[in-house]
């Protein structure tokens, strides 16, 4: 189950500037405001709390500007899905990176997948 308080150890807690940079201020610099968005989309890729992040933007309003659940304003405008995939042992969903390295497992639950098998008795072969 995901903790309540997901964002005190989400990997963004603290990075505001990169997930919200000051839209107005950087009018006419696309370019730095693009860099800042895939920053922060890199940070969401990794991120085991999507799932979280996208319920508190759908409880926010669905605000138009800032990062939220990996997508940045015009990813969100031109409707590209974020694909999420769900860890095969604790249910919770999987980070992009994950997905992208085809790895179904956080890696603490590979960790006590690896740790169950290695306690199982092994028959043993004549």
């Amino acid at each position: 189950m995901m903790s309540e308080l997901w964002g005190v150890d989400a990997p963004c807690s603290g990075a505001t500037a990169v997930f919200f940079p000051p839209v107005d201020e950087m009018l006419g610099a696309s370019r730095e405001l693009g860099e800042l968005y895939e920053q922060a989309k890199a940070v969401c890729a990794i991120c085991p709390h999507v799932f979280a992040c996208h319920a508190r933007w759908i409880d926010a309003g669905r605000p138009e500007v800032g990062v939220w659940f990996g997508t940045a304003p015009r990813d969100r405008k031109q409707g590209l899905a974020v694909k999420w995939r769900m860890c095969h042992r604790c249910g919770e969903p999987l980070g992009a990176q994950l997905v992208a390295e085809r790895r179904w497992l956080h890696p603490p639950c590979a960790e006590a997948n690896r740790a169950e098998r290695n306690t199982i008795p092994r028959r043993k072969t004549a």
